[in-house]
């Protein structure tokens, strides 16, 4: 929908391509069509930004505070205050709840939720070191050097050295079987269809599907040049598939 100052939904975005979960709430807004207006946050400014909001942190070390986030601001001319929400899962739940129209989340239950997201974070867990590596590349400035700060002590050696030539080998390994291993449980489902327009949804897209293309979308983006190429038409061609499947609800607003 379109978006205008008295959109009840603030979105919080990275500015950037470098947005590894963000386009799952992107997608779920634009799914269910609800009104919002997207504000963008330079990554050295991210911490600032959701602590002036008074969104809270939602990790226990650096970089503590993450995108994305919502302000629900729908019930505020009833008295009530502002919702606040940020993590996208509990993004996609609570839209869920209180616009239930188009349902994302809520019909596959929480438990198949958590199950499929377990493989979707093994997946993301085996595309980390190549996209945290490329990341640091695409950032400039004093946006460079809090991205370079922070992933440093988190992964405890410098962003370019999680895929060094001596580790590159190993790396596309674990990308190729991560993949795999992917393919291997979405055919394993019940529900799954060979060819169907989503992996997990069938002829509409669920919550796994968008946090799955979420995931391509970050590998796309912020990997060396070529990566995507060698990946997108692997196992079926799932992986392009969904991907150019969820572009209808691409577009931020």
């Amino acid at each position: 929908m379109a978006s205008t100052e008295g959109d009840p939904i603030k979105f919080f975005d990275l500015d950037g391509q470098h947005r590894p979960y963000s386009p799952m709430t992107c997608f779920v807004l634009n799914y269910k069509q609800l009104s919002y207006r997207t504000e963008w946050i330079p990554f050295a400014d991210v911490a600032k930004t959701m602590k002036q909001n008074h969104v809270l942190p939602t990790m226990e070390t650096e970089p503590f505070y993450t995108v994305p986030a919502i302000i629900d601001n729908s019930n505020v001319q009833s008295g009530r205050e502002p919702m606040i929400v940020c993590d996208s899962l509990a993004i996609a739940r609570y839209l869920d709840e209180t616009y239930p129209d188009h349902p994302i989340y809520i019909p596959l239950g929480r438990e198949l939720v958590e199950l499929h997201m377990q493989e979707i974070v093994a997946l993301r867990r085996a595309f980390i070191h190549i996209c945290v590596a490329h990341t640091s590349r695409l950032l400039e400035d004093r946006h460079k050097e809090a991205f370079i700060t922070t992933r440093t002590k988190y992964f405890g050696v410098h962003p370019d050295d999680l895929f060094a030539p001596d580790r590159q080998e190993a790396t596309w390994k674990a990308v190729y079987d991560g993949l795999g291993r992917l393919s291997d449980y979405i055919e394993s489902l019940e529900t799954y269809r060979p060819g169907a327009a989503f992996p997990f949804g069938g002829d509409a897209p669920c919550y796994a599907d968008f946090a799955l293309c979420a995931a391509l979308i970050w590998f796309q983006k912020c990997s060396p040049e070529g990566a995507w190429e060698k990946i997108k038409d692997l196992n079926g061609e799932k992986w392009e598939r969904l991907r150019k499947n969820c572009e209808p609800y691409s577009q931020v607003l």
